[in-house]
């Protein structure tokens, strides 16, 4: 194996890529145009852009081996599932007030969660030519 090889294999690794939100490859919600089209770029920046090419994604992490990257997006997904308990004891919480006759603010569910829409993950190796 020739050295140059050897140190292209040595530097390769997998990243962990976060799909970006549907405002993030929005043209209208640049910077500049952010103000014309907040309404829809306000409801677009939670929601995540299943479509865009892998090369718009956002590198979260890095790790030497597939294994350690996919490790990492499964307890993500226990995270997730616990979230999504929070949010149905935190709606259960709310009516138990609202048949009290204490009724809790109507952001009360966001505001106990407090998170935004999962966003999707992927591993891609370092060198995946759909990252350029």
């Amino acid at each position: 194996m020739k050295l140059g090889h050897a140190a292209a294999l040595a530097i390769a690794g997998w990243y962990l890529m976060l799909a970006p939100t549907q405002a993030d490859t929005d043209i209208r919600c640049s910077p500049e145009s952010w103000q014309k089209f907040e309404m829809i770029c306000d409801y677009e920046a939670t929601g995540p852009d299943y479509f865009a090419p892998f090369s718009k994604w956002v590198q979260i992490g890095t790790f030497e081996t597939l294994s350690g990257c996919r490790a990492w997006t499964h307890s993500r997904q226990r995270m997730e599932q616990e979230r999504r308990q929070d949010e149905r004891l935190a709606k259960v919480i709310m009516e138990d007030a609202r048949k009290a006759g204490q009724p809790l603010a109507k952001d009360y569910v966001d505001q106990f969660v407090a998170g935004q829409a999962e966003r999707p993950t992927a591993c891609l190796a370092s060198d995946d030519p759909r990252l350029k």
